[in-house]
């Protein structure tokens, strides 16, 4: 295992092989965290796994610990080297489902991992994403519509059709409903414009999103990361 951070790109780099266990999860926590202390909010990750061939299921409630301490230090984006015919990126795609995280992106090299990381935008906000989220209502024509979240992000969110989709720069409001109302304020009514759609979904990005309502929502996000830990 190897953790290093890069200050001048501010990014952390981890480099984990063989067979992942506990241990060796409990070992990457405490890795980490020394050194996002010397990184600045909206650092980016690049995890490489691709010599690693599996990681006990006995490890996996550190896991789910390590990745809510990066999301609560502010990270932009996670990078996972890894190879999709791999065991382990099964494992991880299993988990991945049935948790509420962070999207990551998922590259075959490193060199393809820097290269994404430099080339791409910086994004205004981590997307999460999770079955269990709920859904969103929106309106198309004065029609309501219902829609799974596919991921969300504190400035916008994609969103799987059920039935009918806006247009690209159509002005689409948006509530989106959470659970846990008493912890925080769980009803968020949202103005957005639509900039991408498809056959089986569309995103927007949020226009009216601010302030503490900004923050209420990424709270909400948080508490779901920490559902069962």
């Amino acid at each position: 295992m190897k953790v290093k951070a890069d200050l001048a790109k501010n990014r952390l780099y981890i480099k984990m092989s063989g067979v992942i266990t506990k241990k060796e999860y409990e070992k990457l926590y405490t890795e980490v965290r020394f050194c996002v202390a010397d990184l600045l909010p909206s650092f980016n990750v690049i995890a490489d796994y691709s010599e690693c061939n599996f990681a006990q299921l006995t490890g996996m409630s550190v896991y789910r610990k390590l990745m809510n301490y990066l999301i609560k230090n502010e990270v932009s984006e996670v990078v996972r080297v890894v190879s999709d015919d791999s065991l382990l990126y099964k494992q991880v795609n299993n988990l991945s489902s049935q948790i509420c995280g962070y999207k990551p992106i998922y590259t075959k090299s490193i060199e393809e991992a820097e290269k994404r990381l430099d080339s791409s935008k910086k994004r205004r906000g981590l997307r999460f994403h999770d079955s269990a989220l709920p859904l969103v209502e929106y309106y198309v024509e004065d029609k309501k519509f219902t829609g799974p979240i596919l991921n969300i992000s504190t400035s916008g969110c994609a969103i799987g059709l059920a039935s009918k989709s806006p247009s690209v720069d159509e002005n689409v409001t948006i509530k989106i409903a959470f659970n846990n109302k008493n912890i925080f304020p769980y009803e968020f009514k949202i103005k957005t414009q639509v900039v991408r759609t498809s056959e089986n979904e569309f995103a927007v990005e949020f226009r009216d999103l601010e302030g503490d309502q900004k923050d209420n929502l990424l709270k909400c996000l948080l508490h779901e990361t920490e559902r069962d830990l």
